[in-house]
């Protein structure tokens, strides 16, 4: 007797991306979070960032001109209401074939049109026992955007730990 699989193709299409994500190394990725600048809009100089949009072209990621990262304060209480302007994604980073199929796979998954712009936030947060490293000081919130990625390039000396 043949067994059913009930997977469903929302699922299969998840569980391949998620192997096309899972297959990517991301050592490569880890000298790029050596040199991040500071959050200038977080106390505490636990939190780097920096932020590019990109729009994919042909399997290609094209910079798009740097903007700023604005919320509503109704979604964002703590850094609401305020335009931050952060530094750009270095261009080696965004030129990496890892990196480009990293992002060209979150595009496929999520089914984004060929002209979308995708705003790609490189965050590194450290703590201590001290003090954590919250990686969103402002806790639980929204982004106006229809899709989010989040994926973790390294984890180290950690104890526990976890993010919502």
């Amino acid at each position: 007797m043949q067994q059913v699989s009930s997977v469903t193709e929302l699922e299969y299409a998840f569980l391949f991306t998620l192997r096309k994500v899972n297959s990517i190394n991301t050592e490569g990725f880890q000298p790029f979070f050596q040199n991040l600048p500071i959050d200038p809009y977080t106390k505490g100089k636990y939190r780097s960032r920096r932020l590019s949009r990109v729009m994919v072209s042909e399997n290609k990621l094209i910079k798009l001109p740097q903007g700023y990262l604005f919320q509503s304060q109704v979604y964002n209480p703590l850094l609401g209401d305020i335009k931050r302007e952060f530094v750009e994604l270095e261009d080696t980073l965004v030129e990496l074939d890892i990196f480009r199929n990293l992002v060209l796979a979150f595009s496929d998954y999520c089914k984004l049109h060929p002209e979308a712009g995708i705003g790609i936030h490189q965050i590194r947060t450290t703590c201590s026992p001290g003090h954590l490293g919250s990686p969103a000081p402002e806790g639980i919130h929204q982004h106006v955007t229809d899709f989010i990625g989040i994926f973790s390039v390294s984890r180290d000396n950690i104890q526990g730990g976890e993010t919502h």
